[in-house]
């Protein structure tokens, strides 16, 4: 195996940081896109939010302004960022409807009165 001098090391080691980078963005970016557009679902009708999202990735200006915020905050952050990015790709999983909020509320009344009878 031929040993790398100090030139080419160097090089490798940009390219596998720049790769590196470029994948932890895209996956901020993709990440934080997908919940915007599910947190702007919430208040209007989206048509197709996965076309929004593939059109709004395409934009020059947003792509670059998007990525180089969360190429910064890798920087600064490092290995928290995982954290984030876990609880952001968790929330685009979860369901906002109020579907779910009155379904809770119509059975509240029920279990609140069955438990003066089980305390019994």
């Amino acid at each position: 195996m031929k040993r790398l001098d100090d030139k080419d090391l160097m090089k490798y080691h940009t390219r596998y940081e720049n790769y590196i980078g470029a994948k932890t963005t895209d996956s901020l970016i993709d990440n934080f896109l997908s919940l915007a557009i599910k947190a702007v679902g919430l208040v209007v009708k989206i048509d197709d939010a996965g076309a929004l999202k593939n059109e709004l990735k395409g934009d020059f200006i947003i792509s670059k302004e998007v990525s180089q915020y969360f190429g910064g905050l890798a920087l600064r952050y490092g290995s928290a960022l995982a954290l984030v990015n876990a609880a952001v790709i968790t929330a685009k999983h979860v369901d906002f409807s109020e579907q779910n909020t009155e379904q809770i509320t119509e059975q509240s009344p029920v279990i609140i009165e069955e438990l003066p009878s089980n305390a019994e």
